[in-house]
């Protein structure tokens, strides 16, 4: 029998990388560079440490996860035509696994299976966080999760055939020129000749630009996989946190414009690589933060020389 052949560690592009990028290069060298390989057994220490840590999830986006997959629960029900979940059973069984996952993080063995074992970053950092904090997460959760249940957004799905439903949670790529992107929407479906983008959030902070690209490249996805008319495509931001909903119009100078913005900031990443064609980096030619500040909820603290 061959061997298995090793995975190839391609370039590609996605919001959440180009965020760290501008984050930080050296946080961005971690995550996609240094940290791969770092599942084999064979590993060095180094790699495998790097991919530990690259695993790590801050509280804010271990609670955000939680709330995506509920949401997710209560969709894939509505589509094989099964009552929506309870809100007070949905809440139990999130909550029930939070409560696993932390211990599972506070034990410690988060590094025995990184990608199956949860790790915190406040565990991996011995930080001290009050009891009344871990609550308040918890209280943001069943809020989130009890707003998206009792939503005129969630009535409105329920309304559309599931013939009519796109996508659910799936990642995806597609083609930019040479670069290959990737997207994962929340939610997607027709509605007679249009198509209707959701975004869910759960942060507590305003729109900003990053969020306005975000939404840009899925309306950019949408045009090229189901051809369609950037004028027939409509993104729904829904922050399940505040209870808040924005709808935005996509236009074709829109699509045009986060293409240019993909292209540009591609092309920055891979004028930091050593062999663009083969993909390959070395540490010292990324920097670190200009802003030191960026560096506190880093996971690559325990790694990266700025810390001795």
């Amino acid at each position: 029998m061959a061997g298995r052949q090793p995975l190839e560690n391609r370039f590609s592009w996605s919001k959440s990388r180009d965020r760290m990028f501008q984050q930080c290069p050296r946080a961005y060298y971690f995550q996609y560079y240094g940290s791969w390989g770092g599942w084999e057994k064979g590993a060095d220490a180094r790699t495998r440490e790097l991919y530990v840590l690259k695993n790590l999830e801050s509280r804010q986006i271990w609670a955000g996860d939680k709330v995506h997959k509920a949401i997710e629960e209560a969709l894939e029900a509505v589509r094989r035509a099964m009552p929506p979940p309870t809100p007070d059973g949905l809440v139990q069984r999130t909550l029930d696994r939070m409560r696993g996952e932390y211990r599972d993080s506070l034990s410690g063995r988060h590094p025995e299976d990184p990608k199956r074992i949860l790790g915190l970053f406040e565990h991996a950092y011995d930080l001290q966080v009050e009891d009344s904090v871990w609550k308040a997460i918890a209280g943001h959760v069943e809020g989130c999760i009890r707003t998206f249940l009792a939503s005129d957004v969630f009535a409105g799905i329920r309304e559309v055939p599931p013939p009519d439903w796109l996508e659910v949670e799936q990642l995806n790529k597609i083609q930019v020129g040479e670069i290959l992107v990737y997207v994962q929407l929340d939610f997607a479906h027709r509605l007679g000749d249009d198509v209707r983008i959701f975004d869910w959030k759960t942060g507590r902070a305003a729109r900003t630009d990053d969020t306005m690209v975000q939404l840009a490249c899925y309306a950019l996805y949408a045009t090229r996989t189901w051809n369609c008319a950037a004028d027939s495509v409509r993104t729904i931001e829904f922050n399940v946190g505040k209870n808040q909903v924005h709808e935005h119009a996509v236009t074709d100078e829109l699509i045009q414009e986060v293409r240019r913005y993909i292209m540009e900031s591609a092309g920055e990443m891979e004028g930091f690589l050593d062999d663009v064609g083969k993909n390959t980096a070395s540490e010292e030619s990324f920097p670190f933060a200009e802003d030191a500040n960026a560096c506190r909820n880093c996971n690559f603290r325990k790694a990266c020389p700025r810390f001795g």
